[in-house]
């Protein structure tokens, strides 16, 4: 296994041309810290009896409580970020007008990561060709078994001709031809706009391509990534209306050769390493892209909690006809740093022959107590 290091790459944090002001989640963590502090006013008042303690104890902490509340509301806006995220088609493989597509070209869709396919009848992948005078080739809406076209060591099933399958690691859809396209043959495949876990369907896709005089059978040749930078940029949550956090990496891809032409590959990636993966973990498919132009990366986009600290990716290239190449071996590594969050405050404050450090609702219980005490029997 090589591993390329990153020791260049820092986050530069410039700022956005004509970006809007910045909601949501920061205004939260303001909120957030803004509670905290009244109440550590409050709980300052209280020590030195500017009004009644066991008044201002309470308000504490309940401003306390509040922002304990809205913490968590920030938490699970960032958690629901990738699910509420029009599921919409990020890529075609082949892309719509691809020339000397090989007869055994297998059609895949990506769609963004939120996309759900159960195979209804608003879900159908339609192929037509050869044109002119082409007419529509059954297809199988829906496939139960593996999404590999070749037999698995496992025993798993294959997915048959004329079938069409939904991967959700990758978040492709992919339909194996009854058979072989004609060569020369210009053909149709209409792609179904998905539903998305909260979001509603997304649009399809037309794509026409023409097809090349034979099969591709022998695997492309890859180099590797051999490059990462990184830095954290900021989209918009579809599901709170905010602005979220997220690390990107640009990875930049060694050269590729395929004798149907690099154009019409595919760059597979995979994350080796992160916060939820460790060394000896399966690397996990985080992104299906066109393969740049030489010299050119590809931008991956991870959530902070699967891209903060250490973070490693590889990956290979495929082309049309299912061939995966080498080059998988060949790790880039980064060191990233998660933006600054607000995570909390502690006040303290002198009071008669000792100090105070603590929270308001323990400071509330502890006085409450104390009046017990001191109460008539």
């Amino acid at each position: 296994m090589t591993v390329v290091e990153d020791v260049t790459s820092v986050p530069t944090q410039e700022p956005v041309a004509d970006e809007p002001v910045r909601r949501g989640r920061v205004g939260l963590y303001a909120a957030a810290f803004g509670l905290m502090l009244s109440a550590g006013v409050a709980l300052a008042a209280s020590s030195l009896g500017s009004l009644r303690s066991i008044g201002l104890l309470w308000v504490s902490a309940l401003l306390s409580v509040a922002a304990i509340v809205v913490a968590v509301v920030v938490a699970a806006s960032r958690a629901r970020a990738e699910s509420c995220a029009p599921p919409d088609i990020l890529h075609k493989f082949p892309d719509d007008g691809a020339k000397n597509v090989p007869t055994n070209a297998v059609l895949l869709a990506n769609y963004a990561a939120s996309a759900e396919y159960v195979g209804d009848d608003k879900e159908i992948v339609t192929l037509r060709g050869p044109d002119p005078g082409g007419s529509d080739i059954p297809i199988d809406p829906f496939f139960g078994g593996s999404c590999s076209t070749k037999a698995s060591p496992d025993g798993g099933i294959p997915l048959p001709p004329g079938n069409v399958c939904f991967s959700k690691p990758e978040s492709l859809l992919k339909l194996l031809p009854p058979a072989d396209f004609e060569p020369g043959g210009a053909y149709t495949v209409e792609w179904p706009g998905l539903r998305g876990l909260t979001a509603s369907r997304g649009g399809g896709a037309n794509v026409t391509f023409t097809v090349g005089d034979g099969r591709d059978v022998q695997a492309p040749f890859f180099e590797g990534l051999q490059k990462i930078e990184w830095d954290v940029g900021r989209e918009h949550d579809e599901c709170t209306g905010s602005e979220q956090d997220r690390p990107y990496f640009d990875l930049s891809p060694g050269s590729a050769t395929d004798d149907f032409g690099r154009a019409l590959l595919k760059l597979v990636v995979f994350q080796t390493l992160g916060p939820n993966i460790s060394g000896s973990d399966e690397p996990v498919p985080v992104a299906a892209v066109p393969l740049p132009p030489p010299g050119k990366p590809v931008r991956i986009e991870r959530s902070i909690d699967n891209g903060s600290g250490r973070v490693c990716f590889a990956a290979h290239v495929e082309d049309l006809a299912g061939n995966a190449s080498g080059g998988g071996d060949r790790e880039v590594c980064a060191t990233t740093i998660a933006p600054p969050f607000f995570y909390g405050c502690r006040v303290s404050f002198p009071a008669p022959a000792r100090s105070i450090s603590t929270s308001p609702l323990a400071l509330l219980l502890l006085l409450a107590a104390r009046r017990r005490h001191r109460s008539p029997s």
